[in-house]
């Protein structure tokens, strides 16, 4: 058994994990008995998440620095990625962060600075995952 999801309906619909349940049906005509079966199929969404670095002494005191890492739990290739991160009181100088291709159940991490432009003692940052076959993938972080 075989089927298919229309590529924009993939891409659009893509906010959450899917599960999917499958059921077959079978009836033995010469001894009238039914019998079924029942496989459910998990599809992950991509995970995009945001950590702070710890400073080292040889980076600026108004520098900031994170990691940002992007899981592709799917089985397909995904190309023409870019990261857009955006913070309160912070300027990011590499956004958006052109990542290209990020193959079928691997790992992306990026490492990105920031200067600190305000005294906010909270800071929140949120950074957008942009593929040709997903969009709009968020993720948000706060630190003090």
């Amino acid at each position: 058994m075989e089927f298919t999801v229309p590529a924009n309906y993939f891409r659009d619909m893509f906010t959450e994990d899917w599960n999917i349940s499958i059921m077959a049906f079978v009836k033995f005509l010469h001894t009238n008995e039914r019998f079924y079966t029942e496989q459910v199929l998990t599809l992950l969404k991509p995970v995009l998440s945001i950590e702070k670095v710890p400073q080292k002494d040889s980076i600026a005191a108004d520098d900031e620095q994170f990691q940002i890492s992007m899981i592709n739990s799917t089985n397909i290739s995904l190309t023409n990625c870019e990261i857009r991160i955006d913070g309160t009181g912070l300027r990011f100088h590499d956004s958006p962060i052109l990542c290209g291709s990020i193959e079928a159940y691997k790992t992306l991490s990026v490492i990105t600075n920031a200067i600190k432009r305000t005294n906010f003692t909270e800071r929140k940052i949120v950074a957008v995952l942009n593929c040709d076959q997903l969009k709009n993938v968020r993720t948000y972080f706060a630190y003090n």
